[in-house]
């Protein structure tokens, strides 16, 4: 959506890519809260290592999954309403 503005989106935190949008006008709601649950998950569900001990599946369980796919699709409709395709 940012390059769709003609804006370099840079990084990888949702967060701070919701803020570049809203620093354009657009509002994104109540989606700060989504995009902060999302940019938790980043690292330690890419990196084995991520945790002092275990693997990261030993740190997950269906609600806390349940919750991030609930937030990445709020975040995906949001986006595709703003750009016209949903």
């Amino acid at each position: 959506m940012l390059y769709g503005m003609g804006v370099s989106a840079v990084g990888n935190s949702l967060l701070k890519l919701l803020g570049e949008l809203e620093k354009r006008g657009v509002q994104a709601g109540d989606l700060a809260r989504d995009a902060r649950i999302l940019d938790r998950h980043y690292i330690p569900t890419r990196y084995v290592n991520a945790h002092p001990e275990g693997v990261p599946f030993e740190f997950y369980d269906l609600p806390t999954a349940e919750e991030a796919l609930e937030g990445a699709r709020k975040i995906i409709s949001f986006v595709k309403q703003a750009i016209g395709h949903g």
